[in-house]
């Protein structure tokens, strides 16, 4: 914080400022993690539809 409190033309650092960039800090981490999840669903699809192919293949 106070690499940015001493930056010149850097945004002034305000408890409200920290509060609003923790809170969206924090969605963003939920969204990420939502990808995630997502990611490792169409993963595990893929997967299990190559498995499906690999079997029926002569």
């Amino acid at each position: 914080m106070k690499a940015v409190e001493g930056s010149g033309g850097a945004a002034k650092v305000t408890p409200e400022r920290i509060e609003r960039l923790e809170l969206e800090n924090a969605e963003l981490r939920k969204r990420l993690e939502t990808a995630r999840a997502r990611t490792r669903q169409v993963l595990d699809r893929v997967r299990f539809l190559r498995q499906q192919h690999e079997a029926a293949a002569p």
